[in-house]
């Protein structure tokens, strides 16, 4: 059950005036774009609204498709009370070259609480106070700052709770001696050791490491397209260098383990003085080995940084197929560049492959590195001199169907 959002209401999260800025040219008996839609019953006071754009308000094209079609119900019912007409046309046709990468903390906290609401649907007066925290980002820190304090605030009014770090049922705490764990089913078995490295073997293939290894680079791109910055090449951080701190075994065995990174304050300073960044890593297999989650945590990351969670497979992709901004599926075979997608990847093979989801995916890579097929998550990038999200939380599932 949805609360009265006032302390997400209150105030509104701009003037008036600014929000008029963006509403598009109307005047009497003409139309009017809602680039700000929950201001229409603030400008009907004073002006003849004669049609509306099709959605109540510009939605960034990476955001939850719940969302986009709620941006159109509220036009459609703004103007079915009003007698208005909804015009045709996509006002977001500009923004489709809008970055994926980007703004992932909002678009992580914007796939969570729209999956909240499928389930628990609210009334469209939230809806219209909350969409617009949702529009398209250009790379503005105090722009994204703003949407997501918003979008905080309206999932504290929908009840929306914090998970706790992945739980694993019957994990037991480990001391400082770490020695070698394994787990797993028939789909998937996993072993992680300091001296063996943390690695998967899938279908009763060859095993492959380097499961969940850590990627910074440099963001020299930001906020356009990625391109290396200093240093160019990235940094790998392993996680078999990390403390296992939780280990379960039996059917949802898995592992949290621990580490605090030592990442350059300025990343075109290599030799310069040192940040510390905690890293949490947690895997837990569920049903048998048929499906894998997956949760990260870094704290008080390093601006100025691209960062990746890397995940090997023994087998080519044929194809591989990931959900465009219109919601399309697309499809590749063999090794793909950064690509953008609506929260789904999908890895086909003759051996059966495997579906990787989550809430805030929306930028992928598949990388041939050895004889393995590496799939690389974009967990955030975060732009020169931007303020840090005080954590960067993801977590991912990986399914393989039978």
């Amino acid at each position: 059950m949805l609360r009265e959002p006032e302390h997400f209401c209150a105030g509104g999260p701009a003037s008036v005036s600014t929000l008029l800025e963006g509403a598009g040219a109307f005047a009497g008996g003409l139309p009017l774009d809602l680039e700000c839609g929950w201001m229409a019953e603030r400008l009907e006071r004073d002006f003849e609204i004669a049609s509306i754009g099709p959605s109540w308000c510009r939605i960034d094209p990476w955001a939850h498709p719940f969302f986009r079609e709620a941006s159109r119900t509220l036009a459609e019912d703004f103007a079915a009370r009003r007698g208005i007409e909804v015009r045709d046309g996509d006002p977001d046709a500009e923004d489709r070259s809008a970055e994926p990468g980007l703004s992932l903390d909002r678009r992580f906290l914007g796939d969570r609480l729209a999956e909240h609401l499928i389930e628990n649907p609210g009334p469209l007066a939230f809806l219209a106070v909350l969409l617009p925290a949702l529009g398209p980002f250009r790379g503005k820190g105090s722009e994204e700052a703003l949407s997501l304090a918003l979008l905080e605030s309206a999932a504290r009014a929908a009840g929306l709770e914090e998970p706790p770090f992945l739980e694993l049922p019957g994990a037991r705490p480990l001391g400082k001696r770490a020695p070698r764990m394994q787990g797993g089913g028939r789909k998937l078995s996993w072993s992680w050791s300091r001296g063996g490295g943390f690695s998967w073997e899938i279908l009763e293939g060859r095993p492959c490491k380097g499961v969940a290894d850590l990627e910074v680079q440099g963001d020299a791109g930001y906020p356009g397209p990625f391109e290396p910055g200093l240093p160019q090449r990235p940094r790998i951080f392993e996680a078999r260098h990390m403390s296992p701190v939780v280990f379960a075994q039996g059917e949802n065995s898995g592992l949290i383990l621990e580490r605090e990174l030592k990442l350059p304050a300025d990343p075109g300073d290599p030799g310069g003085r040192r940040r510390p960044v905690p890293w949490r890593l947690g895997l837990c297999c569920e049903a048998g080995g048929r499906s894998v989650k997956v949760e990260v945590s870094l704290k008080e990351p390093v601006p100025g940084q691209r960062y990746r969670l890397r995940f090997p497979f023994p087998f080519w992709p044929r194809p591989a197929g990931w959900l465009g901004p219109g919601g399309e599926v697309e499809t590749v075979e063999g090794p793909r560049g950064t690509t953008g997608t609506l929260g789904l990847v999908e890895l086909h093979a003759k051996e059966g492959g495997c579906r990787v989801q989550g809430p805030g995916l929306r930028e992928f890579e598949l990388l041939e590195v050895g004889n393995d097929i590496v799939l690389a998550l974009t967990l955030a990038r975060i732009g020169p001199g931007s303020p840090p999200p005080a954590e960067i939380r993801r977590w991912f599932r990986i399914d393989f169907p039978d």
